[in-house]
């Protein structure tokens, strides 16, 4: 390994570094409430290292918690991380040589972090960057679903309970810099409120269904808005 090798493995760790300390409080937080839910350590760890899909184990812990069928918990995750697949498209593009067979463990380590970092790279990204990178990412989700798996067998029940609250502030730690920038994030969210309330009324739909119906006709109801005013705007013209 020669001289700017070695320097992109450390520049990797220490980009991973920066990304994990942001990810062990949510594992620990996931950890805690897995423990409370039931599941077991082992289940609680595979949610982490096989799944690895950060907000989407709290909707699937949820889901679980709310009795919904399997096909349903797995048809929900692959909403909430569909756009990955965009996501993944991009990033390939960015991989020098050396990077195009490592894709399958690349892809699977990706995350909004690790791909916003490894994009915005000016040079082309190889595996020495991203692989220390992704991985110390990867491992602290990991670990910190352990750490807090452990520590919810010792902490009280009430407060176990009361981590439930973390899903809801995080969603809304991530939606509020969106609410700043513009005012159709804050109409999407209402939609899907407002939707929400509506379908879980509607007994006859299996628990778990409900996210699933609210996303899709909330992604249609704003592609149609948006193509209405993409015609005005050329009536206009």
């Amino acid at each position: 390994m020669n001289k700017n090798s070695r320097n992109e493995v450390k520049a990797g760790f220490q980009s991973g570094l920066s990304i994990a300390l942001g990810f062990l409080p949510i594992a620990m937080t996931f950890g805690i409430l897995a423990k409370s839910s039931g599941i077991t350590l082992a289940q609680c760890v595979a949610f982490s290292s096989i799944v690895y899909a950060g907000a989407s184990q709290f909707v699937a812990l949820d889901l679980l918690n709310t009795g919904a069928g399997v096909l349903s918990i797995i048809f929900t995750t692959l909403l909430f991380n569909f756009r990955h697949f965009i996501m993944g498209a991009s990033l390939s593009t960015k991989l020098n040589k050396n990077g195009l067979k490592w894709r399958p463990l690349i892809a699977f380590w990706m995350t909004d972090e690790t791909y916003s970092i490894a994009y915005l790279k000016q040079e082309s990204v190889g595996i020495y960057f991203y692989l220390p990178m992704a991985a110390t990412a990867y491992l602290s989700l990991s670990v910190g679903s352990l750490l807090g798996f452990q520590l919810g067998g010792i902490l009280p029940g009430a407060l176990n309970q009361s981590m439930g609250i973390a899903l809801y502030a995080m969603f809304l730690a991530i939606l509020t810099p969106e609410f700043k920038k513009s005012f159709k994030t804050i109409g999407v969210v209402a939609t899907s409120a407002i939707l929400n309330l509506l379908i879980h009324n509607i007994k006859f739909i299996p628990q778990g269904w409900h996210i699933i119906i609210v996303i899709v006709l909330t992604v249609i109801i704003w592609n149609i808005m948006d193509k209405n005013n993409k015609n005005e705007v050329k009536y206009d013209e």
